[in-house]
C-alpha cells in the first residue's frame, strides 16, 4: 500500500514537472512571436531578424527534447548544492530558448546548431553527474566575525573608490540613457574596476542582500541596496536591478525553496508564464518581457547560434585568442576578438560586446571538440565554487547558483574579466558561511524546549 502511494505522488509530481515545461515552452513561442517584432534593432537600426517563420512541427519536437533533457537534467542534480542549482536554472535560462530555436528562427544552420546544442547539454549533465572533486585549500584562519566584518567594509570602500574615481557620478535609479552611461563608464573605468564591478554587482552585493533579508537585519540591507543602486549607477547594466529584486525574493523565500526546489520552482514558472501572458494578451507594459524573456533567454540563444554560424565557415581559436593568460602564448588567428567579429558580421558594428557562452564558446574555440571539452571544464568550475560555498546559507547558494547561469549562458568562462571574478567571489565566500557554534547551540535549544514542551508537568 505504501509503495503503491510513493509511485502514485512520484507520477503526480513527474506530471506537474511535464505541464511546467510545456507551459513554459508554450508561452516562450506566443511571447516571441507575438510581442518581438521582425528585427533585432540596435538604437532604431534593424541589425538582424528575429522571428520570421513558425514550425508547429518543429516546435512540437523541440517541446518533446525539452521534457527529455528535463529529466536529464533532474537525473544530474540530485544533490542540494550550487553545481546542482546552476544546472536547474540554465535548463529554463538556456536550454529551452535554444532546443526551441528551429521552430522560431529561419536560419540556414539551424538542426546543425539545433542537434549540437542537445549534445552539448547531455554532456553536461553527464559530467555534471560524474566529477566529484574535492579540493583542499586551506583558508586564512581569523575568526569568523572579523571575516566578515573586514569583507563586508572592504565591500564598501572598493565601491566608493570606484564612484568617486568616474565623472559626474550619482546615485540613480533610472532606465534613462542606460547605453551611454555604459559607454561613459567603460571609456573611464580599468580593467580592475570592471572585476570588481561585475563580482559585485551580479554576485557578492545581491548574495548579500539576499543573506541579510533571511536574517531581517534592516540596516545591513538598506546597506546592500545603496551597494546595488551604486554599482547600478555607473554600469547601468540592467541585470544588476532585476538582481536586486531576485535577491530580495530569495531573501524571503530561499530557504523553503532550497528545501522543496521542485514546487517552488513549479511555482516561478507559473507566476512567470502568467506574467508573461498578459503581455502577450496586451493588458500590461511589454517592459518585463523585454528585460527577462528577451534579454535573458532569446537574445543569448540567438547569439550562440550566430556564433555556431560564423565558426562552422571559419577557423576555430583553439585557446589562441579570448583566453586568460594562454593566448598569450600563440599568435591569434584574427585580428579582433569573437565578439568584435559577430558584431561586424552580423550587427553592422553597432553592439560592442556581444557575449555568449556555452555552446558559442566551445564550437568558437575547438569546432565540434568543444561540445565534449566545456561541459568537463564548467563541471570543475562548479565544483571549485561550491567547495567555497559548501557551509553558506541556503537563500545565498540559490542567488550565487542564479547569477552563475546567468553569467554562463552570457560570458566565456575562459576570458580574463570571467577568470578575475571567480576568483574574487570564492575569496569573499566567507561572507556567507553559518556560524556553526550558533547553529549548534541553536539546535541545542530547539532539542531542549521541544522535550520540555512535551514534558507532562
Amino acid at each position: 500500500m505504501l509503495m503503491r502511494k510513493f509511485k502514485i505522488e512520484k507520477t503526480e509530481i513527474a506530471l506537474s514537472q511535464i505541464v511546467s515545461v510545456i507551459l513554459f515552452c508554450v508561452v516562450y513561442m506566443l511571447g516571441v512571436n507575438v510581442i518581438l517584432s521582425n528585427n533585432y534593432y540596435v538604437n532604431v537600426t534593424p541589425v538582424a531578424n528575429y522571428n520570421k517563420a513558425f514550425s508547429l512541427m518543429q516546435f512540437f519536437l523541440g517541446v518533446v527534447v525539452c521534457i527529455f533533457l528535463f529529466f536529464l537534467t533532474e537525473w544530474a542534480t540530485i544533490e542540494k548544492n550550487i553545481v546542482s542549482y546552476v544546472l536547474k536554472f540554465c535548463y529554463w535560462l538556456y536550454c529551452i530558448p535554444v532546443c526551441l530555436f528551429p521552430a522560431l528562427f529561419e536560419n540556414k544552420l539551424e538542426i546543425e546548431f539545433w542537434i549540437g546544442a542537445i549534445t552539448y547539454w547531455i554532456f553536461l549533465c553527464v559530467a555534471i553527474k560524474y566529477i566529484k572533486i574535492r579540493f583542499k585549500i586551506e583558508s586564512i584562519k581569523f575568526p569568523l566575525s572579523i571575516k566578515k566584518f573586514l569583507m563586508f567594509i572592504s565591500i564598501v570602500i572598493l565601491i566608493i573608490i570606484i564612484a568617486k574615481s568616474l565623472p559626474d557620478f550619482k546615485l540613480s535609479f533610472s532606465l534613462d540613457e542606460v547605453y551611454e552611461i555604459r559607454a561613459d563608464y567603460k571609456l573611464s573605468a580599468r580593467d580592475w574596476m570592471t572585476f570588481i564591478k561585475t563580482a559585485f554587482g551580479a554576485y557578492i552585493c545581491p548574495a548579500l542582500l539576499a543573506y541579510f533579508t533571511a536574517q531581517k537585519k534592516i540596516v545591513n540591507i538598506l546597506i546592500c541596496l545603496i551597494l546595488q543602486i551604486a554599482v547600478f549607477s555607473f554600469a547601468k547594466d540592467k541585470t544588476y536591478l532585476f538582481d536586486l529584486f531576485i535577491a530580495i525574493i530569495l531573501g524571503i523565500f530561499g530557504k523553503r525553496a532550497f528545501n522543496n526546489s521542485r514546487r517552488y520552482f513549479n511555482m516561478g514558472i507559473l507566476v512567470f508564464s502568467g506574467i508573461n501572458i498578459l503581455a502577450i494578451l496586451g493588458l500590461y507594459s511589454n517592459f518585463l518581457f523585454n528585460i527577462i524573456t528577451r534579454r535573458i533567454m532569446v537574445v543569448p540563444s540567438w547569439l550562440n547560434y550566430l556564433y555556431f554560424e560564423f565558426f562552422c565557415y571559419n577557423e576555430n581559436l583553439w585557446w589562441r585568442q579570448d583566453v586568460f593568460l594562454i593566448d598569450k602564448l600563440f599568435s591569434a588567428p584574427y585580428n579582433n576578438s569573437a565578439p568584435v567579429l559577430i558584431s561586424k558580421k552580423y550587427l553592422n558594428g553597432m553592439v560592442a560586446n556581444p557575449n555568449a557562452g556555452f555552446l558559442a564558446e566551445a564550437y568558437t574555440q575547438f569546432g565540434i571538440l568543444g561540445i565534449v571539452i566545456y561541459p568537463i571544464l564548467i563541471a570543475i568550475l562548479l565544483n571549485l565554487i561550491n567547495y567555497f560555498y559548501k557551509n553558506a546559507t541556503a537563500e545565498t547558494i540559490l542567488m550565487i547558483s542564479f547569477s552563475l547561469a546567468f553569467s554562463l549562458s552570457n560570458d566565456t568562462i575562459m576570458s580574463t574579466s570571467f577568470v578575475a571574478t571567480m576568483v574574487i567571489i570564492c575569496l569573499y565566500s566567507s561572507l556567507f558561511q553559518k556560524n556553526k557554534q550558533l547553529e549548534i547551540s541553536s539546535k541545542i535549544k530547539e532539542k531542549y524546549y521541544g522535550k520540555c514542551n512535551n514534558t507532562n508537568i
